[in-house]
């Protein structure tokens, strides 16, 4: 099987196995979920405050809170 020249891997098996073994794979829970969406309406509103107006029409994303949210549970483990 060929790869594409825009494909990082050859199939979704070949991805997962990458992940599996480069990254320490963490469960989402409601806990974990309900901090996000907090995050998530705060970086909202940080953003519709901005003193630069290019920032004013933007809004955190569900994938950036989250990552905060687990960068931030693992710092305090």
């Amino acid at each position: 099987m060929e790869k594409r020249e825009d494909q990082l891997f050859y199939n979704d098996k070949e991805l997962l196995d990458f992940i599996e073994t480069y990254f320490d794979l963490t469960p989402l829970d409601s806990q974990t979920a309900l901090k996000a969406s907090k995050i998530k309406i705060v970086g909202d509103q940080l953003l519709k405050e901005s003193n630069d107006p290019m920032l004013r029409h933007r809004k955190l994303s569900v994938s950036d809170a989250t990552t905060i949210t687990l960068a931030e549970n693992t710092m305090y483990q």
